[in-house]
């Protein structure tokens, strides 16, 4: 596991000495779930129940240190779940993990900051993406381009259409477009190239 201080952010390791199924990686949450439960329930006496914990814990150890190391297993073993469950389906975890920050940066929880939606990390979803397409929208030409301007830019659309032509290519095509700060384009992407159709 490695830390990112500036960021706030915990990354956690693949385990590669395990080999867990998805039942393995639910029993397995939901033990460590328990351990930490129990710390926080019976550990604190919000239970009604007397425990001495006092026995168990090491001379260095508090009940809280101990509740954080059981609150990291409880992620290690979540994150284990989510590379397991990506590599049975064939999805890159990369992607979700983007889509899970949006989710969270739309729902308020995870403030944009310095960091904004449209400014993903090299190592996120749009890695590999090139740049084949110049995309214009619509209300922008008629907003921002002058009369003369628009007649220029029909110009070059049709000169484009008569080179396609003459190479006998299609000049009619439809794309989708979507932004990248879409919370589900991530998903969009992990299709993409499951279909080949990416970089």
């Amino acid at each position: 596991m490695t830390t990112s201080i500036e960021k706030n952010t915990l990354q956690f390791h693949k385990l590669n000495g395990l080999t867990p199924t998805v039942e393995s990686c639910t029993m397995k949450l939901i033990e460590e779930l328990g351990e930490l439960l129990q710390l926080i329930g019976k550990g604190q006496g919000s239970s009604g129940e007397k425990m001495n914990l006092q026995p168990e814990l090491e001379a260095w150890e508090t009940l809280e240190s101990r509740m954080i190391d059981e609150a990291f297993d409880v992620a290690q073993s979540a994150v284990t779940m989510i590379f397991t469950l990506c590599e049975k389906i064939g999805y890159n975890p990369l992607l979700w993990e983007q889509a899970h920050e949006n989710k969270l940066r739309d729902k308020g929880y995870l403030a944009a900051g310095k960091m904004e939606k449209t400014d993903f990390p090299a190592e996120g979803f749009l890695v590999g993406m090139a740049n084949k397409f110049i995309v214009l929208k619509c209300d922008d030409v008629k907003e921002y381009l002058t009369k003369n301007d628009q007649m220029v830019l029909d110009c070059i659309t049709a000169r484009l259409a008569l080179g396609r032509i003459h190479d006998k290519r299609k000049v009619d095509n439809n794309y989708l477009v979507i932004n990248t700060d879409e919370p589900y384009a991530p998903e969009v992407v992990a299709i993409m190239k499951r279909h080949g159709h990416w970089g």
